[in-house]
């Protein structure tokens, strides 16, 4: 025998617009899982790239202290240890500037108080 379900058809308006609408939600429903897959993918690589990166920095450091462990120990001439002077000859160069500039300072005040006075 039949079941004694009943089945109720209703009508829907504009049924075309519709469908279209459901079609272009889930057009742009799967756009965005593959943006987001991209996404993915790419933060992937870039966490890869980043652990790769860590690597080689440590095999640098790590041969970097090798160098150091395997140079000779060299005493440095008194020539070399003299040469930091330099930082005195930036002290006479910036006190010779500062002269300069209070004399251009002084000449600009004389020149615009000869100018209030033309006036």
């Amino acid at each position: 025998m039949k079941d004694n379900k009943e089945v109720y058809y209703i009508h829907i308006r504009d049924s075309h617009d519709l469908r279209r609408g459901i079609l272009e939600t889930s057009k742009q429903v799967i756009e965005t899982l593959h943006r987001q897959e991209k996404f993915k993918k790419t933060r992937a690589e870039r966490i890869k790239t980043i652990e790769d990166l860590i690597v080689i920095f440590r095999e640098i450091n790590d041969c970097g202290a090798q160098m150091k462990i395997e140079m000779p120990k060299v005493k440095l001439p008194k020539q070399l240890k003299e040469e930091k002077k330099p930082a005195e000859t930036i002290k006479k160069f910036s006190h010779e500037t500062n002269d300069e500039l209070q004399k251009l300072e002084e000449a600009i005040s004389q020149i615009e108080s000869m100018l209030t006075e033309i006036k």
